[in-house]
């Protein structure tokens, strides 16, 4: 994975697109973090080819990510079918409140969907900046980043929301 700084999403889809159909591989958007922020996964070469490009196309950096699997990206196909399995064992109770997410950038309807959704989380990319612009849009006010490490829990000043 890497993570591509300072280029549109639109212009990283294409570069992705571009390097997919000429290498035959898999690179592909996973994540829209922000506005200037993408995250790619693929196969190695790809993604390196698909860097490479990114930095032709003169964005900020090109940042190579460590991490332990391809979450949201089609290379995880057979395992979101795994967990669908799963996710059909499991009981689920409908949620105190608006729950939007982020494969979507809407409110889950039901349950079923809410399945489905879950389903896609590792195969579909996040679409962290409509889903904050959409929870903005229905009044949400305050935000609070969840993670690992040290600074797990933290509030995201509304400015940045």
């Amino acid at each position: 994975m890497a993570a591509v700084i300072g280029l549109p999403l639109s212009e990283v889809d294409q570069i992705c697109a571009a390097t997919a159909q000429r290498t035959g591989q898999v690179v592909e958007v996973a994540n829209d973090n922000e506005p200037a922020q993408v995250v790619i996964p693929g196969q190695a070469d790809a993604v390196r080819i698909a860097s490479a490009a990114a930095v032709d196309a003169e964005a900020r950096r090109v940042v190579a990510l460590d991490v332990g699997a391809l979450f949201h990206c089609s290379l995880m196909a057979e395992i979101a079918e795994q967990f669908a399995a799963a996710l059909a064992e499991t009981t689920f109770h409908p949620p105190a409140m608006n729950v939007v997410s982020s494969v979507t950038a809407t409110p889950m309807g039901d349950l079923a969907e809410a399945r489905e959704v879950l389903r896609q989380q590792l195969t579909a990319r996040v679409r962290w900046t409509e889903t904050v612009a959409r929870m903005a849009a229905d009044g949400v006010r305050r935000f609070v980043e969840v993670g690992p490490g040290a600074r797990a829990l933290r509030a995201v000043p509304q400015d940045r929301a």
